[in-house]
């Protein structure tokens, strides 16, 4: 199969050339695209990740050690209904997932933060 053709950072004034269907940035420019999308996204805590849901994350993480995609170790208790669409912190509502598969997860869904995991 033929490789796209390359195309200009999307950048303003950047000319280095970038290949593939969803990369629109440079490697330079797109960690400053990352750290712009982070200035501007509410902290951990405004999204409801608090003291207490490390609690429940620490202890979640210890019963399920392992991802349950690819079995690596598991560093992040995923929520399968996300709290923001009414999802809770249960451990039914939970799956233990590496870093990787993780940000597969959010990357297949259309997340604007899930390409960045893995």
């Amino acid at each position: 199969m033929p490789s796209l053709p390359g195309r200009p950072c999307a950048h303003r004034g950047c000319t280095a050339l970038v290949r593939g269907r969803r990369v629109r940035y440079c490697p330079e420019h797109q960690r400053e695209e990352w750290k712009r999308q982070d200035s501007a996204r509410p902290s951990s805590t405004a999204r409801g990740y608090d003291p207490r849901w490390q609690a429940i994350r620490k202890r979640f993480l210890t019963d399920y050690p392992q991802c349950a995609r690819c079995g690596a170790v598991a560093s992040v208790a995923h929520h399968i209904v996300k709290v923001s669409d009414g999802g809770t912190n249960d451990y039914e509502n939970l799956q233990a997932l590496c870093h990787a598969c993780h940000g597969r997860i959010h990357a297949e869904q259309g997340d604007s933060f899930g390409g960045r995991d893995g």
